[in-house]
């Protein structure tokens, strides 16, 4: 397979979303990969830069790179942890990114730490990134959200567009409830959900399993929450806004909590 000729071609693409002393160390730190390894024409290649523990989970800095002719749409990467050779973890991580030819990203995984950080640390770990092409054994639903609830106010009206950007990406087949909003109305205690659908048909909700809990993980309710007489009806690749209010009377009260924050389970 033919090398690339000259290194110096590719190129590590800064994001505006990062400061620019992060941006430079990423770039040096990126030299020093172009510098250390062979690069394929042709190809997708993907480069492990770090591996550490973040909190309670493990953090994997990774660099994409698109040493091709044509810019390339990446929606997600395949991921696997091994330790003495025995598959332990593996998962997708969500992407979509667009790659121009001959440039490189920078992508970090954050990922459950079921192992270790001695272990991680061995010889006996490896992380092994699948192949993209395998991708579509997983595919990714772009759901179009068709309704907007009523926002009043532009820190509101920010906060939705926030939400909405931030949302992940969902997998064929799946109903998700996503919560934008949880307080207290006039008409007791309200939530602000997003149902999508990924799947190929409509899917009409008729109740809903809910529990809520304060801060301290302590449950106020427990029910299910039943729709009206025509159910809620969601669209294939559709997503839909519902505000459900439970009234006051059915909570166990707590008068110094906050109703903002409560908390909100679909089960």
């Amino acid at each position: 397979m033919e090398l690339l000729k000259e290194k110096s071609e590719m190129k590590f693409i800064k994001e505006l979303y990062r400061s620019e002393f992060l941006n430079e160390l990423l770039d040096i730190e990126y030299s020093k990969i172009i510098k250390d390894n062979t690069f394929l024409k042709d190809h997708i290649h993907i480069n492990l830069a770090y591996i550490s523990k973040a909190y309670d989970d493990l953090e994997l800095g990774v660099y994409i790179t698109n040493n091709s002719e044509v810019e390339v749409n990446i929606k997600a990467l395949p991921i696997a942890l091994y330790e003495k050779d025995t598959k332990v973890f593996e998962t997708v991580a969500e992407l979509s990114k667009d790659i121009p030819s001959k440039k490189a990203i920078f992508f970090q995984v954050i990922i459950p730490n079921i192992i270790q950080l001695e272990e991680v640390n061995s010889k006996d770990f490896k992380v092994d990134f699948g192949d993209l092409n395998m991708v579509s054994q997983y595919p990714l639903i772009n759901v179009d959200v068709n309704n907007m609830p009523k926002i009043n106010g532009y820190k509101s009206h920010r906060e939705m567009k926030k939400f909405l950007k931030l949302l992940p990406t969902i997998k064929k087949d799946q109903l998700t409830i996503d919560i934008f909003k949880v307080g207290q109305v006039e008409e007791g205690f309200c939530i602000i959900a997003l149902f999508r659908n990924s799947s190929s048909k409509a899917i009409n909700i008729k109740s809903i399993p809910l529990t809520v809990l304060v801060s301290e993980n302590l449950p106020v309710y427990k029910g299910v929450y039943n729709i009206n007489d025509d159910g809620l009806i969601i669209e294939s690749n559709k997503g839909k806004f519902y505000s459900i209010i439970i009234p006051l009377e059915s909570f166990i009260q707590i008068d110094y909590e906050d109703m903002s924050k409560y908390i909100v389970k679909f089960q």
